[in-house]
């Protein structure tokens, strides 16, 4: 299932999007980063908002809310402090709810910001989706009707 994160005026890029993978570990929420460049002040304001609503819990039961959270960087060149802060926000929010945020396909450049801020000893970061989802025990395949 894959859903917007946030309303765009009609031919603007979605700058958050998701899905939803069942594993035996539960459901992990894959937020995708769609802009290459989180620097601009509005584009950095878009992206926390959009990750903030995606990783809020909705009235469900604890079975249906995710077990951890993924934002894919694939498409990320580089990303202001403030954006980064948007990251730690979200990992306090999700740490306090006793869920998980992994950080998955950052580039070398920005993995070094991570290690000299030494925010790579607080988050989860792993090289692939495949890596992590095999990590949880793969993906469960729903039975074909």
């Amino acid at each position: 299932m894959s859903t917007a994160t946030n309303q765009e005026k009609p031919g603007e890029l979605e700058i958050l999007s998701q899905e939803d993978i069942l594993t035996p570990a539960g459901i992990v929420r894959v937020l995708r980063v769609n802009n290459p460049k989180l620097i601009e002040d509005d584009d950095v304001a878009k992206y926390g908002m959009a990750l903030m609503n995606a990783i809020r819990e909705r009235e469900v039961s604890e079975d249906e809310k995710p077990h951890s959270y993924v934002l894919c960087f694939a498409g990320v060149d580089s990303f202001s402090t403030a954006a980064m802060g948007k990251i730690i926000r979200a990992h306090r929010h999700l740490y306090d709810s006793k869920r998980q945020l992994v950080l998955l396909d950052i580039r070398p450049e920005i993995y070094e910001v991570f290690a000299i801020t030494k925010l790579n000893r607080i988050f989860e970061i792993k090289d692939s989706l495949e890596g992590y989802l095999a990590q949880l025990g793969g993906r469960v395949q729903k039975p074909s009707l």
